[in-house]
């Protein structure tokens, strides 16, 4: 009889894999395809010279296009796919919007300074559409393809999210509109980026940002750019073949999973962990199924992440003068990432970063080898914003801290905390105010506690 029930379960289990696994005929692997979360709304999308495809995750359909010429650029909104063709005439374009498989209108824009290489545009709920301009600026069409304005700041990327544009330049974040521009990030964004959540953004790099508190949560790392995703308890990114959760407070992976298949990107809707295949086919799985509470721990032979802590006896790795507390080094002031290596000592160990920017609060450091895997977390004091130095907008985030606007934990609270008591006040501002002016902030520190 157990037997019997045994084989009953077995056969159950894969009917109810082949369940959730949507079939579709064709192979998109060529169409470069990209996750787009729109609101509570997310879709697979991509393109291949003159075609591209769309996917509602919630519908069991993928609608193709074809056009006319190549596609220079493209973006979705609220479900709607926007497409940008050059023609033969330097200032003029073509723009095509379409939805459910047919194209609902084309128009032509005239006057348009651009012929970028890496064209990008954007629309919002109005189907109003933002191109960025040979300049940089971003130039403003209603759907008919009247001119409605060109910003007065210049950009590099843009995004639509919730009927809305978002556009990246060297000083931050902004919400652009039909009418003006509206700065709510400050701090520089690498290269293209994407919603995670209605809060929370992913770039090029890896670096995760929360809006609501205007700072850089933790870095992922460039690997897991675009293929990243916000559960009930972890973010969930994909790499290859790897699934990786990470935790939402510190940023620290907390596990890691190997698949049979690599995801072209991942959705996660509540506590269901959605991987989409190439071929827009989903495969759906639970958060606690793959990461159950402390997952490196309890199944260790599915992880690929050992724990962020190396033996005391092991004479080969030495951070020197950089305290090791837990799984965090602790960097006294700003260095560059060729001396931090300079200052630790790791024999027969392979260093790697999860951030190309370089040993600023939230880079993860992985020391491979001795077939041992440890990944740390780095914290530069004074530094809460991720940027590897201490400028004003660090203090601006203590500053709200301090006044309660904002909640700092993790590595974060560790940068800020700069004497160590475990709070965050007027005490640790002024330390980091002296790191900053470059005086030495650790000797009136140590003065002041005599």
């Amino acid at each position: 009889m157990r037997k019997l029930r045994a084989a009953l379960c077995a056969v159950l289990t894969v009917v109810l894999l082949s369940l959730s696994v949507l079939t579709f005929a064709a192979d998109y692997s060529e169409y470069n395809l990209c996750p787009i979360k729109d609101g509570g709304s997310f879709y697979i999308a991509g393109v291949n010279g003159r075609s591209a495809v769309t996917r509602d995750i919630s519908e069991s359909k993928a609608y193709t296009y074809s056009f006319g010429d190549d596609i220079a650029a493209w973006c979705m909104s609220r479900g709607k796919l926007f497409v940008f063709n050059y023609t033969n005439q330097s200032d003029v374009a073509s723009i095509h919007i379409a939805a459910k498989g047919s194209i609902e209108q084309s128009v032509t824009i005239f006057g348009l300074k651009t012929r970028r290489a890496s064209l990008k545009i954007a629309a919002d709920k109005k189907e109003n559409i933002y191109i960025i301009d040979s300049d940089g600026y971003v130039e403003i069409f209603d759907k008919n393809g009247s001119k409605l304005r060109t910003t007065n700041t210049a950009f590099r990327r843009l995004t639509s999210y919730g009927g809305k544009v978002y556009a990246a330049g060297s000083s931050g974040l902004s919400l652009l509109s039909e009418s003006n521009d509206k700065f709510i990030l400050n701090g520089a964004i690498s290269g293209d980026f994407s919603f995670v959540s209605d809060s929370i953004i992913c770039d090029a790099e890896g670096n995760i940002y929360d809006l609501s508190q205007g700072r850089v949560l933790f870095s992922a790392g460039s690997e897991y750019a675009g293929k990243l995703s916000k559960a009930n308890r972890y973010y969930i990114a994909a790499s290859g073949k790897k699934l990786v959760a990470f935790d939402k407070e510190s940023g620290r992976i907390t596990g890691s999973k190997n698949l049979d298949f690599a995801p072209a990107t991942v959705y996660c809707k509540g506590d269901t962990i959605n991987l989409i295949k190439s071929n827009l086919s989903v495969k759906s799985v639970s958060e606690e199924k793959l990461f159950p509470e402390a997952v490196n721990q309890a199944e260790p032979e599915d992880s690929t992440q050992k724990p962020a802590s190396v033996p005391t006896e092991n004479p080969k790795i030495n951070f020197g003068k950089y305290e090791l507390r837990g799984e965090y080094i602790i960097i006294p002031r700003p260095v560059t990432r060729t001396v931090f290596k300079e200052n630790i000592s790791v024999e027969g160990y392979k260093i790697s970063f999860s951030s190309n920017r370089g040993v600023g609060t939230g880079t993860k450091l992985t020391l491979t080898g001795d077939n041992a895997e440890y990944t740390y977390t780095l914290v530069m004091r004074a530094d809460v914003s991720g940027e590897g130095n201490t400028n004003d907008k660090d203090l601006e985030i203590v500053m709200d801290s301090i006044l309660g606007l904002v909640r700092l934990e993790g590595a974060w609270k560790v940068a800020a905390d700069m004497d160590g008591d475990g709070k965050i006040t007027v005490f640790d501002l002024h330390y980091m105010l002296r790191c900053m002016q470059g005086y030495d902030w650790e000797k009136q520190l140590e003065l002041n506690r005599r």
